[in-house]
């Protein structure tokens, strides 16, 4: 639930290999290092008794009605979504709408993502529809419009305040930002431009195929009636977001109008769709700060309300993840040996089929590291703390090949019998302790130790290493990362 195309509510490596996809730590350095410095900025001055008394004082009344107005906003911006597909004749079932929506909600708002939710939404639908463009060109196009909303929210509020001479220049400045964004779209050589510039070169395929996609926005954003039915719902759907702020600012004892948030709130996303901070922190925390300091708002009873808002979307989205496994329940064994790219969706009817595999792939690959790569990050981390040395399958196989390391394959028999690597110990992790002194020969060898997934790998690594088999790693993704990087597999009964 995005009020805007970028902000969360209201945004191959050399010889071949591919490794499993991971949040690029490296590459948002400067995006880490602005939150930062913005968060530092707004705790200087910032009373944290005041903060923790609004924090700990608030209204459960207005609190609850605040997460029924989120779930409402939630339903418009379904509903408004589906209205672009259904003009591009592909209508879905507003309960398939509703899940898609909010297992990107759910990915938007929770994982701090290079590639946000919008690509996990505009993945899932493509499965529906079978035209990858289409699919993110809805997605595009509601964005877009919710932009545009967003400075005529902030319009249509003016005449409800009593100082809105003051406000004029700032409401419409914004205003013009953001119907910039939609201008893009309807240019073709400066949306293609823009778009194809925005794409990282690692999305090849989809910067091939971004005209399609290009041309299903403008030819939506081109249709009159469409555009006007949307607008008014995007223009609902920001009045709504900002009753979520007014109703916060009632459970903190805060006196701020229903009229003042219409006009701050856009404004406040209007900045924080600005891609330079991690999940919108420190940017969203400055920009309430700011705007409703101009209303006399503390700045205590400002950033209580900005967590305040973060923290409600945040578990309204909640229902997104147990949505994404429903989604996700096919066969256990047929989704481990397929990658996001291979799995089947429908045939798309475009004549340019290769360039809708293409963006297929692209997509796939961006919805991956949205999903994958947070919980890649995390079981690095928990394995680091346990002491457990992580490899790469490629890094793994520069052991085996020139420090002749042992490898240690730690799955059932059933599993080991299906596929494996050449030349491999079994000895599965529940005989590891009874088994351990048959590794005692190679104690000044490295062991590399892999499993389905590399859970039950690191677990082994730890035990061997309490044992002092100092030199253990462990084969990050398992036999699946190995299989993705084209790594020698024998398979069939040993």
């Amino acid at each position: 639930m995005n009020p805007a195309p970028a902000s969360r509510f209201g945004a191959s490596s050399a010889k071949g290999e591919r490794s499993a996809p991971t949040f690029d730590w490296r590459g948002s350095a400067p995006r880490v290092a602005i939150t930062g410095v913005l968060i530092a900025l707004v705790a200087w001055r910032l009373d944290f008794r005041a903060l923790s008394a609004r924090l700990g004082a608030l209204d459960t009344t207005w609190t609850a009605l605040a997460f029924l107005v989120v779930f409402a906003a939630i339903a418009v911006s379904a509903w408004k979504w589906g209205l672009i597909l259904r003009a591009r004749a592909h209508p879905l079932p507003y309960g398939r709408l509703l899940r898609h929506y909010l297992v990107g909600l759910f990915f938007n708002n929770v994982l701090p993502t290079t590639v946000g939710g919008d690509a996990v939404r505009a993945w899932e639908t493509s499965k529906d529809t079978g035209e990858i463009s289409e699919a993110v060109g809805s997605v595009v196009t509601e964005r877009l419009i919710a932009g545009a909303a967003l400075g005529v929210t902030a319009l249509l509020g003016l005449p409800f305040v009593a100082d809105a001479g003051r406000l004029v220049f700032q409401v419409l400045l914004f205003l013009a930002i953001d119907l910039a964004l939609v201008a893009l779209f309807v240019v073709p050589k400066v949306a293609d431009g823009v778009v194809t510039k925005l794409l990282p070169p690692r999305f090849a395929g989809l910067r091939e195929g971004v005209s399609g996609t290009v041309a299903t926005v403008r030819a939506t954003l081109k249709s009159p009636s469409l555009f006007a039915r949307v607008m008014l719902l995007s223009i609902l759907f920001q009045v709504l977001v900002a009753a979520v702020n007014a109703c916060i600012f009632r459970a903190i004892g805060t006196p701020v109008t229903m009229a003042q948030c219409v006009i701050y709130t856009p404004m406040i996303f209007t900045v924080t769709m600005l891609p330079i901070s991690l999940s919108g922190l420190g940017v969203r925390e400055a920009a309430y700060w700011y705007f409703f300091s101009q209303i006399g708002v503390g700045q205590a009873e400002a950033v209580a309300a900005s967590l305040a808002f973060f923290v409600i979307v945040g578990i309204s989205s909640l229902p997104g993840a147990p949505l994404f496994i429903w989604n996700h329940r096919d066969d256990a064994e047929t989704r481990s040996l397929q990658t996001p790219a291979e799995r089947p969706i429908p045939q798309p009817s475009s004549r340019n089929a290769m360039q809708q595999r293409s963006i297929r792939l692209s997509l796939a690959a961006a919805a991956s590291q949205a999903i994958d790569g947070p919980r890649e990050t995390w079981k690095r981390m928990v394995n680091r703390l346990r002491g457990v040395a992580d490899i790469s399958p490629r890094s793994a196989q520069e052991l085996i090949e020139k420090q002749r390391a042992l490898v240690l394959d730690v799955r059932e028999q059933n599993e080991f019998d299906a596929w494996r690597l050449p030349n491999s110990l079994h000895i599965p992790l529940g005989a590891l302790d009874a088994r351990a002194a048959e590794l005692e020969a190679s104690k000044d060898r490295p062991i590399v130790v892999i499993c389905h997934g590399g859970k039950r790998s690191a677990t082994a690594c730890h035990r061997l290493a309490k044992r002092g088999l100092a030199q253990t790693y462990n084969i990050a993704g398992g036999i699946l990362a190995w299989n993705k990087a084209n790594l020698p597999i024998v398979k069939g009964t040993a």
